[in-house]
């Protein structure tokens, strides 16, 4: 058996090395706005969040919100749905992709990842501008 402290050693190294992603979390308000506009087209509802890095520790730190838009809309037949979202001013995440909430899906077929191909593959409809609150968060991945 170790030390008394060994395991607070050991949550503190796994505090330290812990991955996930940074991202923007909608808040219920502006979820619900948007549902009003956008009710989901696919079975799954997902509708949470801008994924600003992926892949990264704990400590990698987030800008913060100084306005949020979302400004464009994209689909496809086979079941995906993403909302193109302009974060202070810019809709260019830092690996050059789109910032977006993948909004619906069909499960089975897609992943809320997919948009990110959806985006890329498909030209987004750009929208009238809808304000959003969004709070910057890490999410930590499941174990």
């Amino acid at each position: 058996m170790g030390p008394p402290n060994f395991k607070v050693s050991n949550m503190i190294v796994d505090e330290i090395t812990q991955k996930g992603y940074t991202a923007y979390i909608l808040s219920n308000n502006s979820r619900n706005k948007l549902l009003k506009t956008f009710p989901g087209s696919f079975s799954r509802l997902i509708a949470h969040h801008v994924t600003y890095e992926y892949n990264v520790d704990n400590n990698r730190t987030i800008p913060e919100v100084k306005t949020a838009r979302v400004v464009g809309y994209a689909i496809n037949s086979k079941g995906l749905e993403a909302l193109v979202v302009e974060i202070n001013g810019s809709t260019v995440r830092p690996d050059s992709g789109a910032f977006h909430i993948t909004w619906s899906l069909t499960p089975g077929t897609f992943k809320p990842a997919d948009s990110n191909a959806l985006l890329k593959e498909s030209k987004w409809n750009t929208i009238q501008p809808v304000s959003i609150e969004l709070t910057p968060e890490f999410v930590p991945f499941r174990q």
